[in-house]
Parts: C-alpha cells; structure tokens; sequence
C-alpha cells in the first residue's frame, strides 16, 4: 500500500514539473520567437513624452517634435486619438509573406523625438530622419536576442535603401560603453550606422523596458507598428511594407 501511495505522489510531482515546465516554454517563445508586430498603443503618461490624446510628444528643452517637424514640410498626419487595445489592429500579425498586403492601422501616432549621438560624437534627433520611413531598433551588446537578429536587420538594412536604419545602443556606460558598442559592429561587418543613448534620452522618451524593441515609422513620423523581443527578417520586411 505504501508503495503504491508513493508512487501516486511520485508520478503527481513529475505532472507538476512537465506542466510547469510546458507554461514557462510558452512565455518564452510568445516573448523572442513569436516576432509578432503589434499597432501602436498610447504611451504611458508618466513618462511625459506622450500627452493625454496620445497624439503629440511633449519634448522638453526647445526640442522640436517629429509631428512639428513634418507639418513644418508641408505634410500631413492622422491625429484621430488614441488606439483601442481592443481593436483588430492591436492583435499581433503572424510572419506570413504572402503577396497580400498589411492593412495599415486607421490610427496612429506621432513619434516621439529624442537626441542620441552619432559615430562622429555629434547629436542627432530622431525628427532630423523625418521624411523617409524608420526601422527604429533598440539594442544592447550584452542582450543575447539584440545580437541574434542583429544579421538580419543588417540584411534588410543593404535591401531596403530608402528606409532609414536608426540602430540605437543603450550606452549606459556601464554594462555598454560608446567603444564595446562600436568594436562589436565593426567585428561583425554590419554596415548600418549606430546611434549611442549615452544620457538614456531615447529609452525614456520611449519607455523601453526590455531589448530588443523595434519600431516601425512611416515618413510622415508617426508609428505604425512595434514589436518586442527578437524578430527575424520576414518579420522586418512585414514592418516595412507597413511604412512604405
């Protein structure tokens, strides 16, 4: 009887760890393997980039908002308000490749701006790649999952010639610094230019969380899709064909 009774106890605990252990796969591929793109969703507030409508950057210190930059050229931008997580839009899209195309979400919203620094030490804002369509990348050398994709962001980067790549490092000077960033490109022959958040301006602006995050812009500076975790290259022309 004993023996029976142990082995039900036994057989019970090892149900337990298959479970346990079958949830914890799924966080993980929903998390780096699903490569899902996602509609834009209102930024959280306390963050102050966003404002209530979910439409405008709020950028201090005379900076000039994507929004402000683009209206100053003349063009256009959808301001209708804020994205129901609810709607269709917000679910995320598979990796399928088929001739037919994305439907851009009805609304969307402006891209926050911010000021990194370029490979010459020089700053740059976002607003200043206005006017063509953005893969807006954040990425770190110490991020396993940043460094996996990292080929295939460079593959579309040599593809997709009239798409601005802003690739940028999260240069805490800690964990990463401007050099470990630059040696690591250079020793892989990636051929897109990297941008260095060295005063975490571009993080806040964007209320980053976790690394890799991708955003897609259109030209006009708004956002029309992001995508957390790893994506792969099917993934990332499905964002562009959403931009352009």
């Amino acid at each position: 009887m004993r023996t029976v009774i142990k082995w039900s106890v036994m057989a019970l605990v090892l149900v337990g760890v298959i479970a346990g252990a079958t949830a914890l796969y799924g966080v993980l591929s929903d998390k780096y393997d699903s490569g899902g793109l996602m509609a834009p969703k209102e930024f959280q507030n306390g963050g102050g980039n966003i404002g209530a409508s979910g439409n405008e950057a709020a950028l201090g210190d005379g900076q000039q908002t994507a929004l402000e930059n683009e209206a100053a050229n003349g063009g256009e931008n959808n301001t209708d308000g804020q994205v129901n997580s609810d709607n269709e839009e917000n679910k995320p899209v598979d990796g399928d490749t088929s001739e037919q195309a994305e439907p851009k979400p009805e609304i969307t919203m402006t891209a926050p701006n911010f000021t990194v620094l370029n490979n010459e030490g020089r700053e740059v804002k976002l607003s200043e790649y206005v006017g063509k369509p953005i893969v807006l990348n954040f990425w770190a050398t110490w991020c396993y999952y940043c460094k996996q994709e990292m080929p295939d962001f460079n593959e579309a980067y040599k593809n997709y010639g009239d798409v601005n790549f802003v690739m940028v490092n999260v240069t805490d000077g800690v964990h990463e610094t401007v050099s470990s960033a630059k040696a690591y490109v250079e020793n892989n022959g990636f051929e897109f230019d990297i941008l260095f958040d060295t005063e975490g301006d571009a993080v806040d602006a964007y209320e980053v969380t976790g690394y890799p995050t991708t955003y897609f812009i259109d030209a006009n500076g708004n956002v029309v899709a992001y995508a957390t975790g790893m994506i792969d290259y099917e993934t990332i022309v499905k964002g562009i064909e959403m931009i352009t």
